[in-house]
């Protein structure tokens, strides 16, 4: 039972980071991967985590995820917003 939840709750982070890395200003999708990173030093200092390998793994592999979510994210408004633009543009010239 504890997979599921573990599971619907990192579904739930990539939807939300995904949801935050489209909008306008671009440190809203930021604001995850450094929740993430601090998250897992407090973890880690307080114990949390066992092992130096399995520490780094996690920030490691847990950090890119985020951040290509956010690349994504905002290659994906830059598309959104050139599209608007040409609309625009065409409409401009009618």
């Amino acid at each position: 039972m504890g997979w599921i939840i573990n599971s619907l709750l990192s579904i739930l982070t990539l939807v939300v980071q995904h949801f935050l890395s489209t909008r306008e200003k671009a440190f809203w999708g930021a604001v995850l991967p450094v929740c993430f990173v601090a998250l897992m030093m407090y973890l880690r200092f307080r114990g949390g985590i066992d092992g130096e390998k399995n520490f780094w793994f996690i920030l490691t592999l847990g950090t890119v995820i985020l951040l290509s979510i956010w690349t994504s994210g905002r290659e994906t408004l830059k598309k959104r917003r050139k599209k608007e633009l040409d609309k625009m543009k065409s409409h401009d010239l009618k």
